[in-house]
């Protein structure tokens, strides 16, 4: 049996959203800038994704703007706000500890550059908007927050953080990281005030390669790729149709599934959660109002590791968290979010997509029981 609970860093194409990709790479292969019939064929394609993903997240198709993926969102989302006011040093940017390493990093960068930062704590990885807001004044240029935390899941209540922003700044403009959000929650960028929203295909079934960042429009964001003037100068370089179309068919399928998805994915949560009450020293770190796709569980006395290759001997896929960050033997993203380091080191994430099912679970709990007393008897924290 193969179980591949691995989908917070990526997910398995549909077969839908690879026949498209297929489809388009044979049909509609010319560059959506050439004026030929090829090009005009190729542009039909980028300009019907559009519609389908700005339709999604109640946008407009002109404000959609592809990327490689969810890091450049990020960076563009990012850099392109600040990067026009670097002169004006006394700007601000603000997120919370709790982000992306595409945030933080480009965070980190920003004040290198000069610019104020503010990296809000959080506790074991829940925002406190209250505590957000009173770090917003009228010198905020950006506030950066992911919808769903890529770790533990916990989920931002973006529509009420939105409007705070907004009321104490209306000149701030709002960023969500909704990676981990889209295709798995409804989003409406006007409800929620948001100005920038950085997507990502492979989360959601399409392919990697391919990403978007919604842009409001009347928003100038500065270019981080320079050359060329496709996508209004705002993200230069010959536009991708086949991944475009990916996209946009993986994520309407997504969507066409949402109440389904969501409620098989909390059944299964709710099974992988029950391995606490057959197991001692075992912590859930995904608080109850996280996402059902993402559960974090820290094994005291096994380091992640370890336990992963376990694990993966009964044909079990799992990570230690953010693929960004795996090769750290200490989850640095849940020591920032206040969690002690031996819980840190001993947590492991299983995150579900709309493919995986009950059954699977309880397979991954009855192999979880079976091998942590063992690797714990053997000294798995040494490992």
């Amino acid at each position: 049996m193969e179980i591949y609970f691995d989908n917070a860093a990526t997910t398995k194409p549909s077969e839908a959203a690879l026949a498209e990709f297929n489809r388009v790479s044979t049909e509609c292969f010319g560059n959506p800038a050439s004026l030929h019939m090829k090009g005009l064929a190729a542009e039909k394609v980028i300009t019907a994704a559009s519609k389908t993903i700005a339709g999604l997240i109640g946008a407009k198709p002109d404000e959609i703007f592809y990327t490689s993926g969810g890091t450049e969102s990020n960076n563009l989302a990012i850099f392109g706000a600040m990067k026009p006011f670097r002169a004006a040093r006394r700007l601000n940017a603000v997120t919370t500890a709790a982000e992306h390493p595409s945030v933080l990093e480009c965070f980190a960068t920003l004040e290198n550059m000069g610019f104020e930062t503010t990296v809000v704590p959080v506790d074991k990885g829940i925002v406190d908007i209250d505590g957000l807001i009173e770090c917003i004044n009228e010198n905020t240029r950006l506030v950066s927050v992911s919808y769903v935390n890529n770790e533990t899941g916990a989920i931002t209540d973006i529509e009420r953080l939105g409007g705070l922003i907004k009321s104490k700044n209306p000149s701030a403009l709002f960023h969500v990281d909704a990676v981990q959000a889209f295709g798995k929650y409804k989003i409406n960028t006007a409800k929620s005030k948001i100005d920038l929203l950085s997507l990502s295909a492979h989360k959601v079934h399409g392919l990697k390669g391919t990403g978007a960042l919604y842009i409001r429009n009347g928003i100038v964001l500065d270019p981080i790729i320079h050359g060329g003037g496709q996508q209004k100068n705002i993200r230069p370089g010959t536009e991708n149709p086949s991944g475009a179309a990916a996209f946009a068919t993986a994520a309407e399928e997504c969507y066409n599934q949402l109440d389904s998805a969501f409620a098989n994915a909390v059944m299964i949560k709710n099974v992988l959660n029950g391995v606490a009450n057959q197991l001692t020293d075992v912590f859930i770190n995904s608080g109850e109002e996280s996402s059902p796709f993402i559960t974090n569980v820290s094994f005291m006395g096994v380091r992640a590791e370890v336990l992963l290759h376990a694990l993966e001997a009964s044909g079990i896929t799992a990570s230690a968290g953010s693929a960004c960050s795996s090769k750290d033997k200490l989850n640095k993203a849940l020591a920032k979010m206040g969690f002690d380091k031996t819980r840190a080191e001993s947590a492991v994430r299983f995150s579900t997509s709309r493919f995986n099912t009950v059954n699977e679970a309880e397979f991954v709990v009855e192999k979880l029981v079976e091998c942590v007393p063992v690797l714990r008897k053997y000294g798995g924290l040494k490992g």
